[in-house]
C-alpha cells in the first residue's frame, strides 16, 4: 500500500471504527450507574497522566488542533505579528512537552499497575504507545520545522478539507516531512482503538449517566407542564375539538340520568289519591248513571 492509499482510506477507517466501537459499548453500557465506581473512573483518566496539569495541557493541544482545522483563518490573522508568532509557538511546545511526559507517567504506571483483563490490556498498551508517539512526532515537528501553524494551515487543513467532502487528495500531505506523517498516522491508531480501552470505557459510562440525567430532566419537565395546563385549564386552548367531543358526551350522559330519575311531579299525582278526596272516576261518573239520577230527581219535585 502507497503513501496515497493510506492517507486516503486510513482517516475514513479509523473514524468509522471508533463510531461503530462507541455505539456498541453505549448500547451494551450497565444502566443504572452501577458500575461508575471512583476507581473505574480514575483508572481511565490515570491514561493521560496522574496529575491534572498534564491532563490540561494535553486537553489545551487537542483544542489547539481543532481551532487550526476549524478556523484557518484565524490563525493565519493571529501570525501576522511576529511577536504573537513566536508567542503562539512557544506555548504549543510547552503544552506539548507537559502532555507528553503526562503520557510517559502514565505509560509507566501502567505497566506497573494492577493486573487487568487481556484484552483491555493489549487495547491501553495499543492506544498509549500511538498517543505517545503521535505526541512525540508532533512535539519533533514543532522543535525541528519552525513554524508549524503557518505550513500546517497550507498542507493538513486542505487534506482534512477534502476528507470532509469524501474527496481525498493526500498530495499536499505526502509531500510533508515523515515526522509530519507519523504524528497523523499515530493520531488515527489512537483514535481507533479508544473505544476498546480504559479511557473508552470511563467515556461510555459518563455519557450514560448525562444521558441519564437529561433524560430524566425533559421527564419532570413535562410532567410539570401537563400539571400547570390541568390546573389553568388551558387545554380548551390547546386542542378544541377535543373539549368540544367531551361537552358533547358529558350532556348526553346527563339527559339519560335524568330519565332514568323518577319526576317529582308523578310522586305528587300519586299520592293525590287519599280518602276524602275524589279521584277521576268520582268526578265523571259514567253517562247511564248520570241520565237514572236527572230522572229520579226531576220524580222527586213532582211529587
Amino acid at each position: 500500500m502507497n503513501t496515497d492509499t493510506l492517507f486516503c482510506a486510513a482517516p475514513y477507517a479509523a473514524v468509522g471504527a471508533a463510531a461503530l466501537g462507541f455505539f456498541i459499548r453505549f448500547v451494551a453500557r450497565p444502566r443504572g450507574g452501577a458500575d461508575l465506581r471512583p476507581g473505574l473512573i480514575g483508572e481511565g483518566w490515570r491514561l493521560l497522566g496522574g496529575r491534572r496539569v498534564w491532563r490540561i495541557a494535553f486537553g489545551v493541544v487537542l483544542v489547539g488542533h481543532l481551532a487550526v482545522l476549524v478556523a484557518p483563518e484565524l490563525i493565519v490573522r493571529w501570525n501576522r505579528s511576529p511577536h504573537r508568532l513566536y508567542l503562539l509557538e512557544g506555548i504549543g511546545v510547552l503544552l506539548g512537552a507537559l502532555a507528553l511526559v503526562g503520557l510517559l507517567a502514565g505509560m509507566r504506571r501502567f505497566l506497573g499497575g494492577a493486573t487487568r483483563s487481556l484484552f483491555r490490556e493489549v487495547a491501553d498498551a495499543v492506544f498509549l504507545s500511538s498517543l505517545t508517539l503521535s505526541v512525540f512526532a508532533g512535539l519533533a515537528v514543532a522543535v525541528r520545522y519552525r513554524w508549524a501553524s503557518m505550513w500546517s494551515v497550507g498542507t493538513v487543513v486542505p487534506y482534512v478539507q477534502s476528507l470532509a467532502r469524501a474527496h481525498p487528495d493526500p498530495v499536499l500531505l505526502t509531500g510533508a516531512p515523515m515526522l509530519a506523517q507519523l504524528h497523523i498516522l499515530a493520531a488515527l491508531t489512537a483514535v481507533a482503538i479508544l473505544p476498546l480501552t480504559s479511557l473508552g470505557t470511563t467515556m461510555v459510562l459518563l455519557a450514560g449517566r448525562v444521558v441519564s440525567v437529561v433524560t430524566g430532566l425533559l421527564d419532570a419537565g413535562i410532567a410539570a407542564l401537563a400539571r400547570i395546563v390541568r390546573l389553568r385549564q388551558w387545554a380548551a386552548w390547546i386542542w378544541p375539538e377535543e373539549d368540544l367531543l367531551d361537552d358533547v358526551v358529558a350532556r348526553r350522559r346527563n339527559q339519560a340520568a335524568r330519565w332514568r330519575t323518577p319526576r317529582p311531579h308523578a310522586a305528587i299525582s300519586d299520592d293525590a289519591a287519599l280518602p276524602g278526596m275524589t279521584g277521576a272516576s268520582d268526578v265523571a261518573p259514567a253517562d247511564g248513571g248520570g241520565d237514572g239520577d236527572r230522572q229520579a230527581s226531576s220524580l222527586h219535585l213532582g211529587d
